[in-house]
């Protein structure tokens, strides 16, 4: 079981991704992992306060994981650089390959 963080593009996009967060949170949370994500979040707070929580969640976490559209967002550079600076494992999962959430057991190795 591995903690772990989703970062992908929110601002902008139709329904800010969640269909996108929500698949990987699904099929990660199958996996036997523990599943940190950004839409976990209450509507309706300033993107300030949204960045100081998803970093703290970076903080907290073992792995990153990159959705699809991660190389177009500020806020997800910013995650991801402070999961580098934290020694964090950091990586792209194309979840919408992704059937069976097997496949994602390797990610607590």
């Amino acid at each position: 079981m591995t903690i772990i963080y989703i970062a992908g593009p929110i601002s902008g996009l139709p329904d800010g991704n969640k269909p996108a967060f929500d698949h990987a949170q699904d099929m990660l949370t199958k996996a036997g992992h523990i599943v940190m994500s950004p839409h976990s979040l209450p509507f309706g707070m300033p993107e300030s306060s949204y960045m100081d929580i998803c970093l703290a969640m970076v903080r907290a976490c073992e792995r990153v994981v990159l959705l699809k559209g991660w190389e177009n967002s500020l806020g997800v550079a910013a995650e991801q650089a402070l999961a580098h600076k934290l020694g964090k494992t950091v990586g792209v999962i194309h979840f919408d390959h992704i059937t069976d959430p097997a496949d994602l057991v390797e990610l607590a190795a």
